[in-house]
């Protein structure tokens, strides 16, 4: 989940590792997603943890602008969060661009 506890509005962090070999990147503004970058390592299919305030989620291969399919997003039991999953290739970065 990406800030799921974080208690400002505002913030940044880079090269986050993640389960599954991903590192996660992301900034916040006024408690929104304003940008989001998944490197995936070994090619893993991804799965993210968002809050459930975003309506839709696009994927696209940072370096082409390429999109991704993916499922989702969809409702999920835990919190007010949504979940949505896709395909990686090894050492590849993915742009998560949200909409509210």
């Amino acid at each position: 989940c990406v800030f799921p506890a974080y208690p400002w509005k505002n913030g940044s962090f880079e090269g986050l590792r993640a389960q599954g070999g991903f590192l996660v990147s992301s900034e916040m503004k006024e408690g929104r997603i304003e940008s989001l970058f998944i490197e995936s390592l070994y090619g893993n299919r991804c799965t993210v943890y968002l809050d459930g305030r975003i309506r839709n989620v696009t994927v696209c291969e940072a370096g082409s602008g390429s999109g991704v399919k993916s499922s989702g997003p969809e409702n999920n039991e835990i919190g007010n969060k949504i979940r949505f999953s896709f395909e990686t290739r090894p050492a590849c970065e993915y742009e998560i661009v949200v909409e509210y």
